[in-house]
């Protein structure tokens, strides 16, 4: 585990002007005319012509965004790079495959995380479609964004959750086991006071492969793999968190088993949580008790859905649910009154069959999901090694999810 990073420490790889052949060729072409004392006319029509010749310029878009109901485009990533992606280049024409992770800034941008040697970088998507890759947390597999402020998260080996600001890019560290901060974590019971050593080492075993999100105020919420929620209030403190009804409706869709927890959605217009699970999902208003949804059978046999992303109209889209050996796309809608909508999203399709349609999606290995201003999603695919956009159908159809 590298050291942690310090305020400040964290800035874009490589540091490239962007000055490219267009200004180079002007310069070569006034010193030209001088020596060649071409007449003023000819001089002038030469330098226009290399203004307007701008082989720098990408011959294919490089900001593509979804237009219309069901359309999905690739904004990030090509399939067939697999080398590690360069700052500055265009995210088309670079590698997105990625371990996990992916948030949206509320200017658009987005960032995800790539595989980049031994320790992965997060790649932010600027507004020109090229990529800044920067050096921020620890090896962290899942982001979030709140107002200034990109939170990382690593529970895979140790457990390191850091704050980094989005203007700056200065950090700080909020929990970390294997760290001197580790050593003065303070575990707060539901009473209030601090746990023990024994029951701080229990907790922090049992935050491995963890989820997170933000609440609508800004705190970490950590969802351990039963189910169980933690809160970060502050840098270095962890408490229970029991959101009004939350425990009945974890006992009622568990049904003794494991929830094992895959992802944890989080929507700032609402102010609603979702807790996602192989066994159902939790929906957490910011206002009122919580309740849940177990799934059928037919569901909780398969592969877990392993990312969600709440609709806006109270109902919370659910992708993944797909391995090597189980490759039948089933997007789904889950919502509190009309249980899980299978949707008709087409066949599996293969890297190599990317024809712009729904069932891209569906056939997609997520790593992370966003919802953007404009109501369209990013979702990174892990087997691809790309980032799609994509508009919800107008009308999705469906049925009922079989039981």
């Amino acid at each position: 585990m590298r050291d942690h990073a310090v305020a400040g420490d964290a800035t874009p790889l490589g540091g490239h002007p962007h000055f490219g052949a267009s200004e180079r060729r002007i310069g070569v072409i006034i010193n030209f005319v001088r020596r060649n004392r071409f007449t003023t006319t000819a001089a002038a029509i030469m330098i226009l012509s290399a203004c307007s010749s701008t082989p720098d310029e990408p011959s294919f878009n490089p900001t593509p965004r979804p237009t219309r109901p069901g359309q999905v485009v690739i904004i990030a990533g090509d399939h067939n790079i697999n080398r590690d992606p360069r700052d500055g280049e265009y995210a088309l024409q670079t590698s997105a495959y990625t371990n996990g992770g992916l948030a949206a800034a509320g200017d658009g941008r987005i960032m995800f995380e790539v595989v980049h040697g031994r320790e992965g970088r997060i790649a932010r998507l600027e507004h020109n479609g090229r990529i800044t890759l920067l050096k921020l947390g620890n090896v962290p597999s899942q982001l979030a964004v709140h107002g200034n402020d990109l939170w990382l998260m690593s529970a895979y080996s140790g457990f390191d959750l850091t704050k980094a600001s989005l203007a700056t890019l200065g950090q700080e560290v909020q929990l970390a086991w294997d760290s001197a901060l580790g050593e003065k974590l303070s575990v707060v019971t539901d009473s209030g006071r601090p746990a023990s050593k024994t029951k701080r080492e229990e907790i922090a075993e049992s935050l491995q492969d963890a989820r997170f999100n933000l609440r609508a105020d800004g705190t970490p919420i950590i969802a351990r793999k039963d189910g169980e929620l933690f809160e970060v209030p502050e840098i270095g403190t962890i408490r229970r968190w029991h959101p009004e009804g939350y425990d009945k409706a974890l006992a009622k869709v568990s049904a003794g088993t494991t929830f094992d927890t895959t992802y944890v959605a989080s929507d700032s217009r609402t102010g609603e949580m979702a807790i996602l699970g192989h066994q159902g999902i939790i929906w957490i208003p910011r206002t009122g008790a919580a309740s849940g949804l177990r799934f059928p059978q037919s569901a909780r046999s398969l592969p877990p859905w392993t990312v969600a992303a709440q609709l806006g109209d109270g109902s919370t889209l659910l992708l993944g649910g797909v391995n090597a050996t189980h490759r039948t796309p089933r997007p789904v809608r889950a919502s509190k009154d009309k249980g899980l909508t299978l949707l008709s999203w087409g066949e599996a399709r293969r890297c190599d069959e990317f024809d712009g349609s729904l069932a891209t999606i569906g056939s997609a290995f997520p790593g992370g999901i966003a919802r953007l201003p404009d109501g369209s999603l990013v979702i990174s695919d892990k087997m691809c090694g790309r980032v799609y956009s994509f508009r919800m159908p107008d009308d999705p159809a469906g049925r009922p999810y079989p039981a």
